[in-house]
């Protein structure tokens, strides 16, 4: 809905955005925002101010018309109306992260480039100290929290205060799904890097391109992730199922051994040759 300093119910029908309707309710500019882009004549941004006078129908309700609208004066919208056709609600609509919050949108990307930047620098890292197994399943651990918490941050901004004393406090304003959001995208880096590494170290050299081929021909997790975005529709099932998933991988910590390379590597030779003789031993040559 597109509103103004008026409440105004827009009772045009299921086909609101045309443009005949659209002609009369917004300038005719360009617009960087895409909750307009099959439309992009017009301004998503500014609508015509609305008149003071209404024209009520006969059974006392209130419709516009083209009459209700200023061509010559414009005002910024407060309300939107988004394209639901893929997802019923995102983290941008359901914030209005458009217009003048555009830039809060676009900060959302650069903390996700920069999550995985410093992930990818500190993910081998972290495999070379801790361990593949170790990293890989710190940071799921971390994912899956960070994925449930932010599915259910009620707003872009959280302001928070702490009390040294009667005359000094301090007060931090910061975004928490922001926070969230950066802190996630540095953790899957981490399972990236360490999971490559632990299935390279774990093959003979013989079969690690038979692994890497079919990895890539059947890549499991994008076509898990692509279920949930399919059948989640909202930003916070998705990331509800995200963080489930994830969860659902923590129990393999128990089942899953350290990759016999870095244990010895390591100096850690007993609990290698014991991870040795336990694979022979499944594969009926121990």
């Amino acid at each position: 809905m597109l509103s103004g300093s008026i409440f105004v119910t827009l009772q045009v029908g299921p086909n609101i955005l045309n443009e005949t309707w659209l002609s009369y309710v917004l300038p005719e500019e360009k617009s960087s925002s895409n909750y307009l882009a099959d439309f992009k004549d017009f301004d998503g941004c500014k609508m015509f101010k609305e008149v003071d006078q209404l024209n009520p129908n006969p059974i006392n309700e209130e419709v516009c018309t083209k009459s209700d609208f200023n061509p010559n004066e414009t005002q910024k919208c407060t309300e939107y109306i988004y394209d639901n056709e893929y997802f019923d609600e995102t983290f941008v609509t359901r914030f209005d992260l458009v217009c003048d919050k555009e830039y809060q949108k676009s900060l959302l990307r650069t903390l996700l480039i920069l999550g995985l930047l410093f992930g990818s620098l500190i993910g081998g890292r972290m495999g070379d100290q801790l361990g593949r197994k170790k990293a890989m399943f710190i940071a799921i651990a971390l994912i899956c929290p960070s994925c449930l918490i932010g599915g259910y941050v009620d707003n872009y901004h959280s302001k928070f205060q702490i009390f040294f004393s009667r005359s000094h406090t301090l007060k931090i304003d910061i975004s928490v799904y922001a926070f969230l959001h950066l802190f996630c995208m540095g953790c899957v880096p981490i399972v990236w890097v360490n999971m490559t590494a632990y299935m390279t170290e774990i093959f003979t050299p013989n079969w690690r391109y038979s692994y890497q081929v079919a990895f890539g021909l059947v890549p499991l997790s994008t076509i898990i992730y692509a279920g949930i975005l399919y059948y989640g529709r909202t930003w916070t099932n998705i990331h509800l199922w995200t963080g489930i998933c994830a969860g659902l991988a923590l129990p393999l910590f128990a089942l899953v051994d350290e990759s016999v390379r870095w244990l010895a590597l390591n100096d850690r030779e007993d609990e290698a040759l014991h991870t040795l003789l336990k694979m022979a031993k499944m594969n009926g040559k121990g």
